[in-house]
């Protein structure tokens, strides 16, 4: 079933074009990788998709429900949620606290009620944080839920993030590079917690250059090139063909 549609996406800035008439559809449950050169399109298309950015021209759909230049915060309540290539976290927040604020989202306890310590608070506090700690404990760090965020380690951070978008518990997420920064291990650590998320009921979208990443994790992949789709379709498929390597200054993607 497809989750998300687009067709004939188009950005531009000033008489640079980022996104070029791109189309394609992601089934729901899947793991889709846009991978391609550095200005090759990818986080703009995200940011499209995101509605942080409007494009000049094409449509997005998700759940069949027309989503184009509709701002973040609306696109969000339907199930969108993402990550960024430069960290996004709450410093002077412990690790916990950065989850809960995305585990906030489904909390039903305004403003009002804190204020007067209405009972449902405390129990709603509760439940929010019990959500924070399975999300910690998915991604390893549950062991540094009371520290300062600013003081993790970089790989860390990466992960934390991760986790505070999971807490939101959207049907699809968006990972921009999520890879950035870890290590060997923490790579498969974050490869095996991405394989599991359709299975929470979430599809991925992912932009990362960690090709071994992609490779092992990917259902489908889509390649851009200078804002364009050059080609898309399974890792093996796109492995193996001759645009791909040329995209990649000639080089076999391994």
């Amino acid at each position: 079933m497809s989750l998300l549609e687009i067709e004939n996406l188009t950005r531009n800035f000033g008489g640079v074009t980022a996104v070029a008439n791109m189309s394609f559809q992601v089934n729901t449950g899947e793991i889709v990788a846009f991978i391609g050169p550095n200005g090759a399109g990818k986080t703009t298309l995200f940011n499209l998709i995101t509605g942080l950015i409007k494009p000049d021209y094409g449509t997005i759909k998700f759940k069949n429900i027309d989503i184009t230049g509709k701002v973040p915060e609306k696109i969000a309540a339907l199930g969108i949620n993402r990550t960024f290539q430069n960290l996004q976290l709450f410093n002077g927040m412990t690790v916990v606290e950065n989850v809960m604020v995305g585990a906030h989202r489904h909390g039903k306890q305004g403003l009002l009620q804190a204020g007067f310590s209405f009972p449902g608070v405390a129990k709603e506090e509760r439940f929010i944080l019990a959500k924070a700690m399975e999300k910690l404990e998915l991604v390893g760090l549950t062991d540094k839920k009371d520290i300062p965020v600013e003081i993790l380690p970089y790989g860390q951070q990466r992960l934390l993030e991760i986790a505070r978008a999971m807490a939101m518990e959207p049907k699809m997420l968006l990972l921009d590079e999520p890879a950035a920064g870890l290590n060997q291990g923490e790579t498969d650590i974050l490869g095996d917690l991405i394989c599991k998320l359709p299975k929470m009921g979430m599809t991925i979208l992912l932009v990362e250059h960690n090709m071994d990443l992609i490779m092992r994790i990917s259902h489908h992949i889509v390649v851009l090139d200078h804002g364009s789709k050059l080609f898309e379709g399974n890792p093996g498929e796109v492995q193996n063909d001759a645009k791909v390597i040329a995209a990649y200054l000639g080089e076999e993607i391994v």
